[in-house]
């Protein structure tokens, strides 16, 4: 009987095994269940208007102002909520690694977003037109004075 104890006992060493590939396995499923829509989601995935566009934002003149992307995270309704990050063109400041969240209404082929959703004044909104995979549209500024164009937009989906 002993024998047979001794065989069907577990090792010390696959023991500290089993429980560190536990520990690992419940690590990354915590990581991704918490890891926040990214730039390089799988736009195959995901159904339009949901994915990641890379965006140019040009002021009157037609000159490139600043680039970067957004990713559109939520859809429900007419609503929408993602992040985006955009460095000013020509190296006019230091590139900002830091996401920032946006919200935004979707309509047919209308389409806005709020970059600065939180700010009460002094806002900067994308307001344009869904055609295909590119939204096309206005680069405006707007406060409690209310909107100016400052510009165009360009985003394609990734």
């Amino acid at each position: 009987m002993n024998e047979v104890d001794n065989k069907s006992r577990i090792t010390p060493t696959a023991l500290k095994i089993s429980v560190a590939m536990a520990m690992f396995f419940l690590l990354l499923c915590v990581l991704l269940t918490l890891y926040p829509a990214r730039f390089h989601i799988k736009n195959k995935f995901l159904t339009p208007p949901l994915g990641s566009y890379f965006c140019v934002i040009y002021d009157a003149n037609g000159n490139k102002l600043a680039e970067g992307r957004f990713s559109i995270a939520h859809h429900s309704g007419s609503d929408i909520t993602g992040a985006w990050q955009f460095s000013p063109a020509d190296g006019l400041k230091q590139a900002d690694d830091k996401l920032r969240d946006f919200t935004g209404q979707i309509t047919k082929d209308d389409f806005e977003i709020n970059l600065q959703p939180t700010m009460a004044d002094a806002n900067d909104l994308l307001h344009g037109k869904i055609i295909g995979e590119t939204i096309r549209g206005d680069f405006m500024f707007c406060g409690f004075a209310g909107c100016v164009t400052q510009g165009s937009f360009e985003a394609v989906r990734e």
